[in-house]
């Protein structure tokens, strides 16, 4: 489990590193003051994709 943990937050990570002082759309989540980020959905998406890759029935 620490292994599929590691590698979630590497990928993550990776995607967020990318991002980081560069150019990214923003957009509301769920009202004015609950803003979300391309890298934000981005390195969700990549994450998520560790886990169900290792837990495919999660």
């Amino acid at each position: 489990m620490l292994s599929v943990l590691l590698e979630a937050t590497h990928a993550g990570a990776a995607v967020l590193q990318h991002y980081f002082g560069g150019t990214f759309t923003v957009e509301n989540k769920e009202g004015v003051n609950n803003l979300v980020t391309q890298a934000d959905t981005e390195s969700e998406a990549a994450i998520m994709a560790v886990i169900r890759k290792n837990y495919p029935d999660h």
